[in-house]
């Protein structure tokens, strides 16, 4: 990515570190990062803000206009992360990192919580009961005996 490439290069870093550090990078981060950079450029455009030398109330001004036009709190959170890699540091700290900016994004949060992933879950106690009442082994059906594997097997090996 250009500006990665740029902001790094105004930072001192050589070629070769350079090289380097974007091949960390996933092509999905890549894209992400892309996205935000040409948003945060068109908004600085629109109120003739350096890109690269913004403020740190130009950072969290932009990621309230974020918020106020329906951006999830995930999104945002990436907004905070590529910028925080792109732009200089204030005051010896990350733009990400900075207090001015992680105390928004908490706002963020407590304002618009992510929803779970899931609309329902099970309770894994309930199964494991019934499981143990699936003994002796020897005196189940091929059938139970294959349905209590398949079960142990996959509680075992979740995430």
């Amino acid at each position: 990515m250009d500006v990665i490439r740029q902001s790094l290069s105004s930072k001192g870093f050589s070629d070769e570190a350079i090289r380097i550090i974007n091949a960390s990078w996933f092509t999905g981060t890549d894209k992400q990062y892309n996205t935000v950079w040409k948003r945060w450029c068109g908004w600085c455009k629109e109120r003739q803000i350096d890109t690269i030398q913004a403020s740190i109330n130009d950072v969290v001004n932009f990621l309230a206009d974020c918020f106020a036009d329906g951006r999830s709190y995930s999104t945002i959170n990436t907004y905070r992360s590529a910028l925080s890699f792109t732009l200089c540091n204030i005051n010896n700290v990350a733009v990400g990192s900075h207090p001015l900016v992680t105390r928004p994004l908490k706002g963020v949060y407590n304002l618009h919580t992510p929803s779970p992933c899931y609309s329902s879950t099970w309770d894994v106690t309930k199964v494991s009961r019934y499981l143990k009442t699936l003994f002796p082994l020897d005196q189940l059906s091929l059938k139970l005996l294959t349905l209590k594997t398949v079960m142990l097997r996959a509680l075992s090996s979740a995430l």
